[in-house]
């Protein structure tokens, strides 16, 4: 029996998600919410891992934070992986402390096929709504949302 609410529980078929965050209550946070979703999720809490599984893998949602550290950034690492993987990348879910407009002209955010944008402090509904929003958004466009 699912702990997730139904209303906010998909019947989608199984879609990988890879979270990248440092802080690990987070991470296992966001795993557990979108694994009772039916997503397969793959979780790192350090980059470098996650560029080893981008050589072998593929996933059709990344989502990364916006952090202090350079290294664990995730518009420093989706820049990395934009260099890496060009158009291969997935589509992408940010969120940050700081407001988009702050980020907007980032040259990882111009170049990434699709690009979702959560403010924090967000609620677990405003996170399964910007998942949701992706998974159905077919489109390789650049797009910013909730802002």
């Amino acid at each position: 029996m699912s702990r997730m609410p139904a209303s906010l529980q998909t019947s989608v078929k199984p879609i990988s998600i890879v979270i990248l965050d440092d802080d690990r209550a987070i991470l296992d946070s966001l795993s557990h919410c979108l694994s009772e979703m039916g997503y397969e999720i793959v979780p790192f809490d350090e980059n470098e891992l996650l560029f080893e599984f981008f050589k072998r893998h593929n996933a059709d949602i990344l989502i990364l934070d916006i952090l202090a550290d350079a290294s664990q950034n995730g518009l420093n690492v989706l820049e990395e992986l934009e260099q890496k993987y060009g158009a291969n990348i997935p589509k992408i879910l940010i969120s940050s402390g700081l407001p988009y407009k702050n980020y907007i002209n980032h040259p990882a955010l111009k170049k990434a096929p699709f690009v979702h944008f959560l403010q924090k402090p967000y609620n677990i509904e405003q996170f399964v709504d910007a998942v949701n929003t992706l998974t159905k958004e077919k489109s390789p466009k650049h797009q910013s949302l909730l802002g």
